[in-house]
């Protein structure tokens, strides 16, 4: 099984941009600076064929409580085969 390391961004950003398209921009952007930094885990990449999952959460501030995220997090953990 695969070992998780989560990431949290807030952010603030402009209507006319999708939550997708800021996920997957986020994603993008910073597995390009993450394999130019840690070239080692060009190999993990090669293995696993991403760097990150293709799942996102978004949520807007104050709609939605921790435990909602927390719960979030733990079902694509399971869906995934993730340990922590």
């Amino acid at each position: 099984m695969k070992k998780i390391h989560k990431t949290h961004i807030q952010t603030r950003t402009s209507p006319r941009y999708s939550p997708s398209f800021l996920a997957n921009y986020f994603k993008g952007k910073s597995a390009r600076k993450i394999l130019q930094r840690f070239p080692e885990l060009r190999s993990y990449k090669s293995r696993y064929g991403r760097l990150w999952s293709r799942s996102y959460f978004v949520a807007t501030v104050g709609k939605v409580g921790i435990d909602v995220i927390k719960r979030y997090i733990e079902e694509q953990s399971r869906i995934e085969g993730v340990v922590e």
